[in-house]
């Protein structure tokens, strides 16, 4: 009885551990929340996402605006919706997470009207403006743009790549 009672002890501390240690590690993005770009995209071809803000500090209750630049990173066209679906993720100097909420379908059925070509190295800049008016806090505020593409489920109009493109993180400082 003795011995299970303390592998019960060490139980409950085992599994206690791992939480303390995820919550008081240094939360990477917090840690380069440094503002402007802060580490790469991913780099899957065919696509490259990267994002950019059009001023590094908003005042609180203002407006973030975003740049979106999807670049074709192969040596090959590559089709891309006319209107891409672009989730994005913050996270608040408190480590909190946030993000925009939207459908990501998995599959659609393409029309050639709903898609348009990416030439090798040319890209696609799209435009986002996000609300700091409910922020919890001012401070570096971390973003990233997700690019969604669903599987087309219409063969008549050729190949479709599709998957989620991650962009690079970029700080923005929240004042008062």
């Amino acid at each position: 009885m003795k011995n299970l009672r303390a592998f019960d002890c060490f139980a409950r501390f085992a599994c206690i551990v791992p939480l303390l240690a995820g919550c008081m590690s240094p939360n990477s993005e917090r840690e380069r929340a440094a503002l402007g770009p802060s580490d790469f995209p991913s780099s899957q071809p065919p696509f490259n996402v990267t994002l950019e803000a059009l001023t590094p500090q908003v005042r609180w209750g203002e407006p973030v605006r975003l740049v979106v630049k999807v670049r074709n990173i192969s040596d090959v066209p590559a089709k891309i919706p006319v209107r891409p679906i672009i989730a994005y993720a913050w996270t608040y100097p408190n480590g909190q997470r946030d993000n925009t909420l939207q459908p990501m379908p998995d599959a659609v059925r393409f029309q050639e009207s709903d898609l348009q070509t990416l030439n090798p190295g040319e890209e696609l800049l799209t435009q986002q403006e996000i609300s700091t008016r409910y922020f919890p806090s001012t401070g570096p505020t971390v973003f990233r743009a997700i690019l969604h593409i669903p599987t087309n489920t219409n063969s008549g109009i050729g190949s479709v790549p599709s998957g989620r493109w991650r962009s690079n993180a970029f700080g923005i400082a929240v004042v008062d």
